[in-house]
């Protein structure tokens, strides 16, 4: 007899299967808006799988489990990876928390055509292919249909060529600087796409090459990293600092 597969997994695996699904049926923006969402579920789902996996207590908050429990953010998760020594590394750490800022800005603001999408969401289902593999010893392809399968490697390798290529003309850009300057003309991370591909002062301004549109980003004053403007609470300061701020007082 099977082995029935945990409520989390099973919720995981129909986000996947709906989000790589409206990237083959719905070939438009509000198509795309439903796809993103989905997948960015599926990974937050996933990453709570290998915890409960590991201690069922771990996906909850007070760390009790119980039917109506309140579960941990991903945040709380990547945490408690770290707990349980089975620390995310930085890479994918970085790219599940970018996730999560996409996917709140999705929610939160109109949700606008671009041509970035697919390639935003192979990162998500590079995220996934890779977790599922590491982390809890399965492969997507068991999950989605061979045409579902097809789509979504092809997203992933889309995202992959695309990174390359803008992070090559990163490096052809920050080679171009006399060094005595490059200190003036920094690379950060574009709040938009989550790549380490936003120049600062470029010729084009603060220039993403993997979006290919100039940034409109602000600096956090405690800790110097590039932000949305609507993301540095108004003060300058962005929601990481800021709770930092509040846990110490």
């Amino acid at each position: 007899m099977a082995k029935k597969k945990s409520p989390i997994l099973e919720n995981a695996i129909d986000s996947l299967r709906v989000g790589v699904r409206y990237f083959l049926d719905h070939p438009s923006e509000y198509g795309e808006k439903w796809a993103i969402l989905a997948i960015f579920n599926a990974a937050e789902l996933f990453l709570k799988e290998g915890l409960r996996r590991y201690n069922p207590t771990l996906i909850y908050t007070n760390r009790v489990e119980t039917p109506d429990g309140h579960t941990v953010t991903v945040t709380e998760a990547l945490k408690r990876y770290e707990e349980i020594g089975l620390g995310i590394d930085d890479e994918d750490r970085e790219t599940i928390e970018e996730l999560q800022r996409r996917r709140n800005r999705i929610e939160h603001r109109s949700f606008e055509a671009s041509d970035t999408h697919q390639t935003i969401a192979g990162e998500a289902l590079r995220f996934i292919y890779h977790f599922l593999d590491e982390y809890l010893s399965t492969e997507m392809k068991l999950y989605l249909s061979v045409a579902e399968y097809r789509r979504a490697r092809e997203l992933i390798l889309a995202f992959e060529e695309r990174l390359r290529e803008a992070e090559a003309n990163v490096a052809t850009y920050v080679e171009s600087i006399d060094p005595k300057e490059r200190i003036l003309h920094t690379t950060a991370t574009c709040p938009e796409c989550g790549n380490e591909t936003l120049m600062i002062d470029s010729p084009n301004g603060d220039y993403c090459s993997f979006c290919e549109d100039e940034q409109c980003v602000g600096a956090c004053v405690t800790c110097g990293e590039y932000f949305a403007p609507e993301e540095l609470e108004g003060v300058g300061v962005c929601s990481s600092c800021l709770a930092e701020r509040f846990s110490r007082w």
